[in-house]
C-alpha cells in the first residue's frame, strides 16, 4: 500500500507492516506531505512500526526539510525495526527530511532491527 502518511495518537497495539509511505506505489516518485509521515504521539503505547519478517518493514521517506518519516512523541514501548527510512526499496535516496525524530517525553522505544534477514 502506498500511502502520504498515518497517525497513531493515544492508541495502542497497532502494527504498520509492509507500507510504502510517502512514495508512490512503485517507489518511483515522492508524495507530499504536510509533517511526519508516522506520528506515534499523546501517550500511545506498543505499538510496532515495521515486523521481523521478510517483507514487513516499511519504507517511509519524508519529502521536505524539516520533516520526519517517523515521529515518537509523547509514548512509550514503541518498536521499529526492518524499516528503510529515507530510501527506496532499490536503496536509492528520497528523503530531504528527518529519518527518525524522538522527543524528550519519548520513552522506552526501541528503534533497530536487523534487515539482512530479508
Amino acid at each position: 500500500m502506498a500511502s502520504a502518511g498515518t497517525a497513531q495518537e493515544a492508541e495502542s497495539a497497532n502494527v504498520v507492516a509492509g507500507n510504502i509511505l510517502g512514495l508512490s506505489a512503485d517507489e518511483s516518485q515522492q508524495l507530499a506531505s504536510n509533517g511526519p509521515r508516522i506520528v506515534i504521539d499523546n501517550g500511545a503505547y506498543g505499538n510496532f512500526i515495521g515486523q521481523p519478517a521478510a517483507g514487513a518493514g516499511n519504507v517511509i521517506c519524508a519529502d521536505l526539510p524539516g520533516d520526519c518519516g517517523i515521529l515518537l512523541g509523547d509514548s512509550r514501548g514503541n518498536l521499529v525495526q526492518n524499516n528503510l527510512i529515507g530510501l527506496n526499496e532499490s536503496g536509492t535516496a528520497f528523503s530531504a527530511g528527518t529519518g527518525i525524530y524522538v522527543s524528550k517525553t519519548a520513552k522506552s522505544n526501541l528503534i533497530g532491527g536487523d534487515r539482512s534477514a530479508n
